[in-house]
């Protein structure tokens, strides 16, 4: 006799307070530029994959105003958005969560007082290991990069 099917659960976009709570002791610890800014964090049910399948877990988003214009009379108004793929932040555990988080929240530069806009920045360094393999730390960001890691005694061999 065969096994019945198990019945699956749909999973569905839903705002995540639990992840919200982490980001305000992370903004706390390490981001007191994003006191004041209004950040969600808002659950889909896959993460996205880049380029080579790697998982993207989570995503920093600036609010838009369609956003704003739906929540504002329950929230106020939302600076930022941290969009999370549930099926992958199911698989970290709490160190990793913190450190995804982490790593969004330094995407967030926060408000620029002359235009009033909160903004965001791309990533320090981005290059491929073989580049590095080949031709070492050819720009100046990648000095910068690899000088604080050698400040910081970082063992890179095994990431």
């Amino acid at each position: 006799m065969a096994k019945p099917k198990a019945e699956k659960v749909k999973v569905e976009w839903r705002r995540m307070p639990e992840v919200e709570a982490l980001i305000e002791e992370i903004v706390e610890q390490h981001h007191r530029h994003l006191a004041r800014a209004k950040i969600l964090a808002l659950g889909k049910p896959k993460a996205t994959k880049r380029a080579g399948g790697k998982v993207n877990v989570a995503k920093a988003k600036r609010a838009t105003p369609a956003l704003n214009a739906l929540v504002k009379d329950e929230l106020g108004e939302v600076h930022y958005l941290v969009e999370v793929g549930i099926d992958a932040w199911d698989g970290l555990d709490a160190k990793q969560r913190r450190i995804v988080l982490d790593h969004e929240l330094c995407h967030f530069v926060g408000q620029d007082l002359e235009t009033d806009k909160w903004g965001l920045v791309g990533h320090d360094v981005e290059e491929f290991t073989d580049i590095l393999r080949r031709h070492g730390a050819w720009t100046a960001d990648l000095q910068l990069f690899a000088k604080e890691c050698q400040q910081l005694s970082l063992d890179l061999s095994g990431v």
